[in-house]
C-alpha cells in the first residue's frame, strides 16, 4: 500500500504536522506516525519484480533487506520503549515475515501496548496461521495478489502461491465468522508490471453488487474468491531503471546517497504496454465502485500513463518532492533505522545503541533531511511511492 496514504489514514493531525515540517524545510519532525518493520531477511518465492527473489544482490533494496538473521524480541522491546508513548502504526513489511519464528509474539506485544499493527503476506504459508493472526489480534492483513492463478504463478515463481494465499484468506474469512470477530481485515495488493498489465481486471475485485454488471465466463476466477477481502490496492511499478540511477550517481547527489538500479532485472517487468493496461484501469473504473480498489499512484490520463512506464526519468506533474522522512521510518531486522525499503542504502543509527526518539531527531536524520528538502527528491526517486503522497 501508498506509504503515504497509509500515514494519512492513521492520523490525519500528525499527518499534517509532518507534512508542515517538510514545507517548511525543517531538518526535525514531529513522531512518525507509521513505522515500517522489516523482522527478517527471508523469503520463500522468487517474485519477477522483486530484487530479493531475482537475487540481484548489487541493489538498494537487497542490500537493505539482507541485515542478517531475524529481529530479535530484545530489539522488539527496545522498539517499544522508544515509541510507546506515541503509539504509532506498526507496518510489518518485507521480506516475508511469516517466515520470523515469533511472528505472532511480535503482532501481540505491539496490541498489548496498544498499537495497531497491519501486515504483509505473499501467502504462500498463510493457511498456517489463518487462526493465529486472528487471534493475535492483528489489525489488517495485507496479501499480494498480482492476477489470476497462472499469472500470479508465473509472477511469484511457485505453482502453489495463488492456491495458498487463496485458502489462506479462506481459513481466516471462514474463522472469523466462526468467532464472531471482525478482524483482521485482509485486503490485496497487486503490483502492475509488464506480466500482468493486460489481465489486472479478470482479478474479482468485490463479492459485492458492482456498478454495472459483468458478463461473467467460466474461464474467469470465480467471484466467490473475493468474499474473503474487502479492497485491492492496484501499485503501479516502484523502480529505480539503471539510466534513473546514473542520473542520480552522475548529477551530483552520489557523494549524497548512492543510487542503483531496482525491480527491474527481468526485462520483461519493463515491458508494459500501455495501451492494454489503459482498458484494463477503464475496465476496472467503468465496473466497480471506487470503494473497492485504489490506484497508486492515481494516474489519470493516458498521456500520464505513457510518461510513468515509457519516460521513468521523468517526474510526474506536482509529484517531485519526497515527504517520507518526516512523516514516517522503518527499522530492519537487525535494529537498523532506515528511510524506506526500498529507498537508499543508508544507516542513521541502531535502536539496540540508541533511543528511537534520539535518531528520528538525531544528527544523521536531521542531515538527510536537510539535504533532501535542497532538492525536494533526487533522480532516482521518480518512481517510488514516496514521491506520490
Amino acid at each position: 500500500m501508498d506509504i503515504i496514504l497509509v500515514m494519512i489514514l492513521k492520523n490525519p493531525v500528525t499527518w499534517l504536522r509532518g507534512n508542515l515540517a517538510h514545507n517548511r524545510g525543517s531538518s526535525t519532525a514531529p513522531f512518525p506516525q507509521t513505522l515500517f518493520l522489516v523482522v527478517n531477511s527471508a523469503c520463500n518465492l522468487h517474485c519477477k519484480m522483486c530484487d530479493i527473489g531475482m537475487r540481484d544482490k548489487d541493489t538498494q533494496f537487497y542490500k537493505n533487506m539482507n541485515t542478517g538473521g531475524d529481529m530479535s524480541m530484545k530489539t522488539i522491546e527496545k522498539i517499544i520503549d522508544g515509541i510507546r508513548p506515541h503509539a504509532p502504526l506498526i507496518a510489518i513489511i518485507s521480506t516475508e515475515p511469516l517466515l520470523h519464528p515469533k511472528i505472532i509474539d511480535i503482532i501481540k506485544t505491539f496490541r498489548e501496548n496498544g498499537m495497531k499493527v497491519q501486515l504483509t503476506t505473499n501467502g504462500l504459508i498463510l493457511p498456517k496461521f489463518s487462526e493465529e493472526l486472528v487471534n493475535a489480534d492483528l489489525d489488517i492483513l495485507y496479501v499480494s495478489i498480482d492476477g489470476t492463478r497462472d499469472v500470479h504463478n508465473e509472477i511469484r515463481g511457485n505453482p502453489n502461491a495463488w492456491d495458498n494465499a487463496v485458502e489462506g484468506m479462506k481459513l481466516i474469512y471462514d474463522y472469523k465468522e466462526q468467532q464472531k470477530k471482525s478482524y483482521p481485515k485482509v485486503r490485496l495488493n497487486c503490483t502492475i508490471s509488464g506480466y500482468n498489465c493486460d489481465t489486472i481486471s479478470e482479478i474479482p475485485l468485490s463479492y459485492y453488487i458492482p456498478v454495472r454488471e459483468l458478463d461473467i465466463t467460466e474461464e474467469i476466477e470465480p467471484l466467490e474468491v473475493s468474499r474473503f477481502y474487502t479492497h485491492i490496492d492496484f501499485c503501479h511499478l516502484n523502480m529505480i531503471t539503471k539510466e534513473m540511477a546514473d542520473a542520480h550517481n552522475n548529477g551530483g547527489f552520489k557523494y549524497l546517497v548512492e543510487a542503483t538500479q531496482s525491480s527491474v532485472s527481468d526485462p520483461k517487468v519493463l515491458d508494459v504496454d500501455v495501451d492494454l493496461l489503459w482498458d484494463e484501469m477503464e475496465i476496472i473504473k467503468s465496473t466497480y465502485s471506487n470503494k473497492f480498489y485504489s490506484f497508486t499512484p492515481e494516474i489519470r490520463t493516458k498521456e500520464e500513463l505513457i510518461v510513468y512506464y515509457k519516460h521513468p526519468e521523468r517526474f510526474l506533474e506536482n509529484h517531485c518532492k519526497c515527504k517520507v522522512p518526516w512523516m514516517s521510518a522503518q527499522i530492519l531486522a537487525d535494529g537498523t533505522l532506515g528511510i524506506a525499503t526500498r529507498c537508499f542504502n543508508v544507516n542513521l543509527g541502531n535502536v539496540n545503541e540508541t533511543p528511537f526518539k534520539e535518531l528520528w531527531n538525531g544528527e544523521k536524520m536531521k542531515e538527510f533531511r536537510k539535504n533532501l528538502a535542497n532538492v525536494g527528491a533526487y533522480p532516482a526517486c521518480s518512481r517510488c511511492c514516496g514521491v506520490f503522497g
